[in-house]
């Protein structure tokens, strides 16, 4: 595994959503541990933005031994609608290396993704992977184990407190948890990861969370501006402005629009449709 220091500013960019910054990474001067774990995040930086082909492709000669290589490559085909060979491909590797941190959390998501959360659990909590231990940690959250979080997090904060992972998931616990001085803390994390390197739509995302969770919405209406600058069809952008203008008052259907074009299969755009036709069905039969 490669040293956390080594890799932080390259994985700080990842977790801030500064993808093309991770794509653009020379490895030459890192040792070979942290180039190996830099190529991984290069490879989900572009199954991020659709480049799955590209990865797939650049692995494809990887053999026994590349076992990073060739988790990343599973996640890619996964992402690509190859779930069948994808999933095969990582039981097999969890099953001959899961003591491999990227085989750990790669195939923690995928089993995530195919709704075999105890699996997952198990993978993941067997030692300290940071990565894997962030996964566990939604994976709490998102069973409503808030108790359950907190503690992993305390559990790992004495080697993991500056990990930019670390402090995002951190973030959760604080968002999940409520109260004033938690949305604050949380806050606090998002407004240092724009402080440094690129401004990212990821970012100011999490930002946007912490001062809505404040009741600060001029504040927040600034951030959804900023935001939309940096990325105007970024769909959770867009649903950010429409939360915001739903609790001003104002009008949304231009950001609406802006998002049925951006996204039309994104779950909000399909819920919206879905609700536009049991009105006009309801309509039909009152008329």
């Amino acid at each position: 595994m490669a040293n956390t220091r080594e890799v932080y500013n390259v994985q700080r960019a990842f977790y801030a959503g500064d993808y093309e910054t991770v794509i653009n990474t020379s490895t030459n001067s890192f040792s070979e541990a942290a180039v190996v774990y830099i190529n991984v995040l290069i490879a989900r930086a572009k199954i991020i933005l659709g480049r799955q082909a590209e990865v797939i492709k650049g692995f494809s000669s990887c053999t026994e031994g590349d076992e990073d290589y060739l988790a990343v490559s599973a996640l890619a085909k996964y992402t690509q609608g190859q779930k069948v060979d994808a999933v095969n491909e990582i039981e097999k590797l969890i099953s001959e290396s899961s003591d491999n941190h990227t085989v750990q959390f790669i195939g923690g998501i995928i089993l995530v993704s195919e709704e075999r959360l105890e699996e997952a659990v198990e993978l993941l909590d067997r030692d300290a992977n940071i990565e894997a231990a962030t996964l566990l940690i939604q994976i709490y959250l998102i069973q409503n184990q808030l108790e359950t979080a907190s503690q992993k997090i305390k559990a790992i904060s004495s080697w993991a407190q500056d990990n930019t992972a670390f402090n995002i998931a951190e973030s959760w616990t604080f968002f999940r948890a409520g109260g004033y001085d938690r949305y604050q803390d949380g806050f606090y994390i998002y407004d240092e990861l724009c402080s440094g390197g690129a401004i990212t739509t990821k970012s100011l995302l999490g930002k946007i969370v912490s001062q809505l969770l404040l009741g600060r919405l001029p504040e927040t209406e600034s951030v959804v501006t900023q935001a939309l600058e940096v990325d105007p069809e970024n769909p959770d952008a867009l649903i950010s402005s429409i939360s915001l203008a739903i609790l001003l008052g104002q009008s949304y259907e231009e950001q609406e629009e802006k998002l049925k074009l951006a996204a039309p299969n994104h779950a909000y755009v399909k819920d919206l449709q879905a609700k536009n036709e049991l009105f006009d069905e309801l309509a039909s039969r009152v008329f």
